[in-house]
């Protein structure tokens, strides 16, 4: 091995170790200090889910993670009357709950230091493969992105988002490496997030290689094999009752960032709403790939043809929480590399990264703009980080302020009484509940925070098209990062 071999990968491990350290560390303390209700709220339901299943119990039915979910204290809400039958669903497929059956095995702790590790770990090895794959962006910037995408909403929370993150970002370089097994592993890991693997699988349908193309037919087949012969009945009830059930529970909740509800939130009628949100996935899939193939062939980029259908299919999807949008981050982060507006797509790579829907309920919320700042360092200049920081800071505290005075002017929390179920109910049923009474009283705060990720979408999508409709062709060595011809690889 060269030395400038072993300093690369002393880099690499610096960097990945760092970023490893530092989530621990924020992980460890919110956990030791008590700061924060949610923490691990949806590992709490993704592991009754597994035990359900462990079990041979319905993982779907309300009845099924009632019990569980109470033990280990997934709610907060001992004041509501009846706040005991409330629990929080799990709208996976029953293949993709597999992982969780296996952690259900173990004692809590054990299964909950285990998953968070395991995805503090993909989530900084993500971070290094973008490092490297994308040489244009500085570290800082990359590690805060992903830092900010990843873990205060889907690392905090206990779901798969650093699993899922670095899933996407080897299906992209494996198409670029055009590496067969990756092809195959990789797009199977995104399935723990269906509304993702959809336009991920779409979009290497399209690979360059055929090897691709025929790898995620056959894991396509083998995930619908599997969830027909070995959980049939739980597969046709995920498919014609969770979905539905879901869709329309999610439907007005405050922190949701989906099309349907943006259409919701502007008056539109439920059922059109989710019609409308259905059909318009389906069409941001068709165009993203069509965007996405132009951009890898006018850049040599393979990888785009997957990161970026993966983000325009993200950001489109008819589902999608702030945890959800660390999977928009690979292809938002390739937009920067090229030479269409770089300055506003960076600055909506930041709209996309920080939870801004989170500022009300996490109180150290504004920390995430100067952390946002770091990724601005520019040696010898601290002067730009301080900027970055205050100008950040202050905006972060200008939502919050803005949201606090909507949540006035609208009505307090009112809880209504929630009834035990009947025994076949879903978890959506009493999940529809609390969902109506948080809507009723914090829809309208979280919409100021809710329009700034809205708005660094809609930018990202016009930054994406234009790249496909402005970028000159390329050869197959070189492509062009900010104005300066650099090879692949």
């Amino acid at each position: 091995m060269t030395l400038e071999r072993r300093r690369g990968w002393a880099a690499g491990l610096l960097f990945a170790g760092g970023l490893v350290a530092l989530m621990s560390a924020c992980v460890a303390l919110w956990a030791v200090l008590h700061v924060d209700d949610g923490l691990f709220v949806d590992a709490k339901a993704f592991y009754c889910a597994g035990h359900a299943l462990d079990a041979g119990r319905d993982p779907y039915l309300n009845a099924s993670l009632s019990a569980c979910e109470n033990q280990l204290r997934t709610l907060q809400l001992r004041d509501w009357p009846g706040s005991q039958n409330i629990v929080v669903p799990v709208p996976f497929p029953p293949v993709a709950l597999v992982p969780f059956a296996l952690l259900a095995l173990l004692p809590f702790g054990t299964a909950i230091v285990l998953w968070t590790g395991l995805n503090i770990a993909c989530a900084a090895w993500a971070a290094e493969l973008l490092r490297r794959a994308l040489p244009s962006l500085s570290a800082p910037f990359i590690g805060a992105a992903v830092v900010l995408s990843v873990l205060p909403a889907g690392i905090r929370l206990g779901q798969p988002s650093g699993v899922v993150f670095l899933a996407i970002v080897a299906a992209g370089l494996a198409v670029r490496a055009r590496a067969r097994a990756g092809s195959i592993g990789w797009p199977a890991v995104v399935a723990l997030q269906p509304h993702v693997a959809i336009p991920l699988f779409a979009s290497m349908l399209f690979a360059p290689f055929r090897a691709a193309r025929w790898a995620v037919i056959a894991v396509g087949g083998a995930l619908l094999a599997v969830s027909a012969i070995a959980f049939g009945r739980l597969s046709l009830e995920y498919v014609a009752r969770v979905l539905p059930a879901h869709a329309d529970a999610n439907l007005s909740d405050a922190t949701q960032l989906a099309f349907p509800s943006a259409l919701a939130a502007a008056g539109v009628a439920p059922h059109a709403a989710l019609a409308i949100g259905d059909i318009g996935y389906l069409i941001a899939i068709a165009g993203g790939i069509v965007v996405a193939a132009r951009i890898a062939q006018r850049t040599a980029r393979p990888e785009a043809l997957v990161w970026v259908t993966t983000m325009i299919g993200t950001i489109a999807a008819p589902h999608l929480h702030t945890q959800q949008l660390s999977c928009a981050l690979p292809g938002a982060l390739l937009l920067c590399t090229l030479e269409a507006a770089p300055a506003l797509t960076r600055a909506a790579v930041y709209g996309l990264a920080i939870p801004w829907v989170s500022l009300l309920t996490l109180k150290w919320g504004p920390g995430f703009a100067l952390f946002a700042a770091l990724g601005e360092w520019r040696r010898p200049s601290p002067r730009r980080l301080l900027s970055v920081a205050a100008l950040g800071g202050a905006f972060c505290c200008l939502l919050i302020c803005l949201a606090l005075l909507l949540i006035h002017l609208d009505h307090p929390l009112r809880p209504v009484a929630v009834l035990r179920p009947p025994a076949q109910a879903l978890a959506e049923a009493t999940w529809a509940i609390g969902i109506a009474v948080d809507s009723a009283a914090f829809r309208t705060g979280t919409l100021p925070a809710r329009v700034v990720t809205w708005a660094a979408e809609l930018v990202l999508l016009w930054a994406a098209v234009e790249a496909a409709r402005l970028l000159p062709r390329h050869s197959k060595d070189a492509v062009r990062l900010h104005g300066t011809s650099v090879p692949i690889g």
